[in-house]
């Protein structure tokens, strides 16, 4: 506790005696921590010129504590006061640092990195850089879906192959890795490859390897015109994917909605998943599936499935 106060361990173990006592001897202290009365005085002299205990009037000598209300405020507050200053220094040094970058080779500004391990790295990296938000997409083979997932509070919004709903436990890995944060999922039909980004600061492109869960490396890119053509290319597969989840589904103002059921089916549908993918992730019969897609495609006037999606994003059912 008090070593991020700069404190050692004994010193703190000194504080929490005195805390559970109205006052201590120094000789009691010392016999308590096991260790000499001088060194346990200098000690004690420490934590007084803190504010943390307070030397008592008379002989022999002695110590009580300090309400920690009182006594720990001023040094948090200090310490908050240095954090504040390192935040202010980390953003000179980190404007200081790109407009070096800017000024350096092209060429270092997309990094190569091989092997598995180092990719991870990089992917853990990234989600430590991330302020804001995190995109990903994600192409065949399927890489998982928990190294884009949510850290302290930041936005998640990622793209999926439709290829990676063919296995049966995906979607439900995907959905519930956002559950509960400010997460988004969409489908599109082909991803042009894996890829990471921590707000516009850098991406992480994987490179193929011999397996998903082994990529041969990845490319780092930074603050470039790579990386803006990147987002860019991003945004623009965003508009035009699928939400996969019904809450992402905007909720319009009309009347003419579909049903509960039809509103979970949809995204999914719309997303590519088969008839029998659909019944096995909402665990419906596949008649029930295949009886709602019907009902939905009367409504809609579509004649094929395709139709049916383009007909639903016409009425903001998608």
């Amino acid at each position: 506790m008090l070593e991020q106060f700069g404190f050692t361990d004994t010193e703190e173990n000194l504080y929490l005696l005195l805390l559970e006592a109205p006052e201590l001897a120094i000789d009691d202290l010392a016999s308590a921590v096991q260790g000499p009365a001088v060194s346990v005085r200098r000690m004690l002299d420490r934590l007084a010129a803190a504010g943390l205990v307070h030397r008592r009037p008379g002989r022999p000598v002695r110590y009580s504590a300090v309400d920690p209300d009182a006594a720990l405020a001023p040094l948090i507050a200090a310490r908050r006061q240095q954090v504040d200053y390192l935040r202010t220094v980390a953003r000179r040094l980190g404007r200081q640092y790109r407009a070096m970058r800017s000024r350096r080779d092209p060429l270092d500004l997309v990094e190569v990195v091989v092997g598995a391990p180092g990719y991870a790295e990089c992917l853990s990296q990234l989600r430590t850089l991330a302020k804001s938000e995190l995109r990903g997409m994600d192409k065949p083979p399927y890489a998982g879906a928990d190294d884009v997932r949510p850290v302290n509070g930041v936005r998640v919004r990622s793209i999926y192959d439709r290829a990676a709903l063919d296995a049966p436990d995906i979607v439900e890995r995907i959905l519930d890795g956002r559950a509960g944060c400010d997460g988004q999922v969409r489908v599109i039909g082909e991803a042009p490859f894996h890829l990471r980004v921590a707000d516009d600061r850098r991406a992480v492109l994987a490179l193929p390897g011999p397996s998903a869960a082994a990529p041969a490396g990845a490319l780092v890119v930074h603050p470039s015109p790579l990386l803006e053509g990147m987002l860019s290319l991003f945004e623009t597969l965003w508009r035009y994917a699928v939400p996969l989840r019904a809450d992402d589904v905007a909720a319009g103002g009309r009347t003419d909605r579909p049903t509960p059921m039809q509103a979970l089916m949809l995204p999914l549908m719309a997303a590519g998943m088969t008839d029998e993918a659909v019944a096995r992730h909402l665990s419906v019969s596949l008649r029930t599936v295949q009886r709602q897609t019907r009902t939905m495609l009367d409504r809609l006037g579509a004649k094929t499935r395709f139709q049916a999606a383009l007909h639903a994003r016409n009425r903001g059912w998608l």
